[in-house]
């Protein structure tokens, strides 16, 4: 499994992906391939029960481009990960660019069987005319292939280089624990980003 991979290789038809600091693989905990589900799920799992059992109910902000995963029910990132973690009160934010049918089913699914929880499931989906025009801010260009999730109380921070719509395994992985991600930049920056499109570009699920 790579381990050593530089953002400023990965091209994407032509283009170079985002260009994110060097500093940001020296203090993550560098994955390389991997998957948000069987990579991120048992590692953030850790801290959202360890903060459960004291009563804090954190949230987690997740940007995807289509989720055809999500959709197949053998996947575990639903029925392991999202659906216990809104029973123990997190409070999930999930920003999509161009979902697939099959996982806007699945969501809609999970939002009415959890709607009794203590977390809850917010899905959005951008709209890429909306942020094509807003300048300095194409999203929709730039999360095709980059993905993240960004977890606060307590602080974490997942990130997927390069995630090709369609594929289960992203390339350029990195996982940033609560204590490296509570004073790593990336993690107010991406917070940033991601609250500015949820509030300005993006629209909620429809039923």
């Amino acid at each position: 499994m790579k381990t050593d991979l530089d953002p400023s290789s990965l091209a994407r038809d032509g283009r170079e992906l985002p260009v994110l600091p060097k500093a940001f693989f020296c203090f993550g905990e560098q994955i390389g391939k991997a998957n948000i589900a069987t990579d991120l799920g048992p590692r953030a799992s850790e801290y959202i029960d360890d903060a459960a059992r004291r009563g804090i109910h954190g949230r987690l902000d997740v940007v995807g481009f289509d989720g055809p995963n999500i959709a197949k029910l053998d996947y575990p990132w639903v029925s392991e990960y999202l659906e216990p973690w809104i029973s123990k009160g997190l409070h999930i934010r999930y920003l999509l660019i161009k979902p697939s049918d099959g996982a806007k089913t699945r969501l809609t699914d999970l939002i009415e069987r959890t709607k009794n929880d203590e977390g809850t499931l917010e899905v959005h989906i951008l709209d890429t005319s909306k942020a094509r025009e807003m300048s300095g801010c194409d999203f929709a260009e730039d999360w095709e292939r980059f993905h993240f999730a960004v977890f606060n109380d307590p602080p974490q921070l997942w990130i997927e280089n390069d995630h090709p719509p369609g594929e289960t395994f992203a390339e350029g992985c990195v996982y940033f624990s609560p204590e490296k991600a509570k004073d790593e930049p990336l993690h107010t920056l991406l917070q940033s980003q991601f609250d500015l499109a949820w509030e300005k570009m993006a629209s909620p699920l429809k039923n």
